[in-house]
């Protein structure tokens, strides 16, 4: 039974309600916001709480007094504490309430929440801020659910990407690549220049996600033109050209069944515009300058990097300083320039990325491998990335990439193997397994707290340890059946 309490004639709310001085009103506020479902909280200006409600008692699984005594010790960990500080001062500094979504730890359930914090500054007789009232509502769920569907919005995606770049001898990391390259290009382009106020948080986010269906029109297209090793014929390139109609038809039903879908209708811009040159004489419109979307111009330069750069059926792929080279060439005519400078500007902060640097004590001596083994270095390297740690939604990309190239690079990673009769092959497969868990393991929890929280420095350890320990020790352990096999096909003659 709850206590009876006697409502005072005029409820008075100062802090002394809540740091004991008014027992009168302390017992009644105790009252009324224990009964609240919500985490609820009071800071003095050093950050010191000094007033919690039943549901943070719960959630944290300390007492006032426990809090108190150890600085929140007892429930926080030492950077978390140093992150909830530096908010509070930054809010005491400006006077301005603040609302965030923010990784909580509860003692009580043994795991990190996610909490959506209100921080409202009250003010002493000065008009300074003296103290912070404080909201957190548990949305854990609610996160979990929102990543949960766009994990399937995104696998479907990419279904359908693949059943257009299946038939072009690509796996469908192609469309990832671009994906990710197009949300940086558009990172690089918010922060200043004439498309600073047109992309917003809602573009960066959704411009790699769309970008995936670029190509879906070439599921119109006949294998013997996609597949073609030479030169197209005009009527064949005719044929292809026709690919960005159909794509944008396609997307243009979609959109219209799903209005509200952000995705779709950036979507459909790309697929139909991203062959638009700048400067005019593209297809399938010959749009000009700003005329053709935003989207389709940042994707049309993701695009042709990326397929220059990669190996197709007609042709070999270029290093990357002839595609930039190529790039930057077309800058005004093909491209928009302003678009092909931030390009520049990504790949060079690509670039200063080198958290590990590619040695020879690295590389085991077969080509295949160790080609693979400098993309996922240089994925990694992403990761560790100062541009890309602030970045979720750039970590998740390339998450997206990890996870690809990791599974398909063991399967080449075995055949090989297998074929040379290596002995260590079902360990290694075993192996394999575990570590393609673990990292889809990383890239889920990492979505369900919405990039919150310190779960990128995690998987920056144990990707660190597995580059460490598997490529170094145990991919190193194959090198002898390399080395015997290279020289059987590349005999030393001494005439």
């Amino acid at each position: 039974m709850p206590p009876q309490i006697t409502i005072p004639p005029r409820l008075v709310l100062s802090f002394e309600a809540f740091t004991g001085r008014d027992t009168e009103n302390q017992i009644l506020i105790k009252y009324l916001l224990d009964q609240v479902p919500s985490m609820v909280f009071v800071k003095d200006a050093a950050s010191r709480v000094i007033f919690i409600n039943r549901a943070c008692e719960q959630q944290w699984g300390a007492t006032l007094d426990e809090l108190v005594l150890t600085d929140g010790g007892s429930v926080f960990p030492p950077e978390q504490i140093e992150t909830f500080v530096k908010k509070d001062q930054e809010i005491f500094a400006n006077g301005t309430p603040q609302e965030f979504q923010e990784v909580v730890w509860s003692k009580h359930l043994g795991r990190n929440i996610i909490g959506q914090t209100t921080k409202q500054p009250f003010y002493d007789d000065q008009g300074k801020p003296s103290h912070l009232v404080c909201v957190t509502v548990d949305i854990t769920d609610q996160i979990k659910s929102r990543a949960e569907t766009k994990r399937a919005h995104k696998a479907a995606l990419v279904a359908l990407a693949n059943l257009a770049e299946f038939r072009d001898n690509d796996t469908g990391e192609h469309v990832l690549r671009v994906a990710r390259m197009a949300h940086e290009i558009s990172r690089e382009l918010s922060r200043s220049g004439p498309y600073s106020t047109q992309i917003d948080a809602t573009f960066r986010k959704n411009i790699g996600i769309a970008s995936i269906l670029h190509d879906i029109g070439k599921v119109g297209i006949p294998d013997g033109i996609l597949l073609k090793p030479g030169k197209l014929s005009p009527e064949e390139r005719s044929i292809m050209e026709r690919h960005a109609l159909i794509g944008g038809s396609i997307l243009r039903k979609t959109e219209r069944l799903l209005e509200t879908s952000e995705h779709f209708n950036l979507a459909y811009d790309i697929a139909l515009y991203h062959h638009e040159s700048w400067e005019g004489g593209g297809y399938p419109h010959g749009l000009a300058g700003t005329n053709i979307p935003l989207s389709a111009r940042i994707v049309a330069i993701s695009d042709v990097y990326d397929a220059l750069i990669s190996k197709r059926p007609y042709k070999e792929a270029w290093s990357s300083a002839a595609a930039r080279d190529y790039i930057r060439s077309k800058s005004g005519t093909q491209f928009d320039p302003y678009i092909v400078e931030a390009f520049n500007t990504v790949l060079a902060n690509r670039d200063l990325s080198r958290f590990f640097e590619w040695t020879d004590a690295i590389a085991i001596g077969h080509p295949s491998i160790d080609h693979d083994h400098k993309v996922l270095l240089a994925l990694v390297n992403q990761i560790t990335a100062p541009e890309n740690r602030s970045d979720p939604d750039s970590i998740e990309f390339v998450l997206d990439e990890l996870v690809g190239y990791t599974s398909a690079h063991f399967d080449r990673e075995e055949e090989i193997m297998a074929a040379s009769g290596y002995t260590g092959l079902a360990n290694h497969q075993e192996l394999h397994r575990r570590l393609v868990a673990d990292v889809k393991l990383f890239k889920r929890r990492f979505e369900d707290q919405a990039g919150l929280g310190t779960l990128g420095e995690d998987l920056c350890r144990f990707l660190t340890d597995w580059l460490i320990t598997h490529i170094m020790h145990e991919d190193h352990a194959f090198a002898p059946y390399v080395i015997p096999q290279q020289s059987q096909q590349n005999p030393h003659h001494s005439d």
